[in-house]
């Protein structure tokens, strides 16, 4: 086994600021400190991902993990980027969702079952859109739901393999969240005038 660069005393500071402990939201990380320890092997190296020592795990589950970037994103009926948010790639979807709900023009809101939490549906109600959310197995308090309006959720679906033909947003290669949000807006315009 290659020797490790992170000391126990390096790693007791910086673990309480990893994300993915098991006290955060979303997934958590197996071995954050293992993680920490192959990013550092790359960057010590400077090899190539695909070349990262077995015993750190595959890797691309470590390259993955390491730089995931979710894109929360609105569209209009026509499945035109309205706007959109950027979460870590291991937190949960409606973590992002708050900033898209404020007050804007929309009679409805359709979302898959992720979205199926009370105070998403509460905050559209109380907007006066219409929920059309399938609903989660658990839920207690049943709601009608609209199939046939869901289809056309498949316009979010779309836009985001549009959005995927570029291989600057499919692969995350801005460093910043600042400009891949710019690269999103640019590309969203595009999409949006074909």
């Amino acid at each position: 086994m290659d020797r490790f660069v992170l000391t126990d005393a390096q790693w007791a500071k910086m673990e309480p600021l990893c994300l993915g402990k098991k006290t955060d939201r979303g997934r958590s990380g197996q071995d954050n400190r293992l993680f920490i320890e192959a990013v550092l092997w790359i960057a010590r190296t400077g090899s190539p991902w695909r070349d990262l020592p077995t015993y750190f795990g595959h890797w691309n589950s470590v390259y993955v993990t390491g730089w995931s970037t979710k894109i929360i994103a609105m569209t209009d009926a026509l499945g035109n980027l309205v706007r959109f948010t950027l979460i870590p790639g291991q937190h949960y979807d409606t973590v992002g969702v708050m900033p898209l709900l404020e007050p804007a023009d929309f009679e409805g809101l359709l979302a898959d079952k992720a979205f199926d939490v009370h105070w998403i549906v509460d905050t559209i109600r109380a907007q006066g859109a219409r929920v059309v959310i399938p609903q989660r197995r658990n839920r207690l308090d049943r709601h009608p739901f609209d199939k046939a309006l869901f289809k056309a959720r498949h316009l979010i679906e779309n836009f985001f393999c549009k959005l995927k033909e570029f291989k600057r947003i499919a692969m995350r290669s801005d460093k910043t969240d600042r400009s891949f949000a710019a690269m999103i807006y640019l590309t969203a315009a595009i999409i949006n005038s074909r």
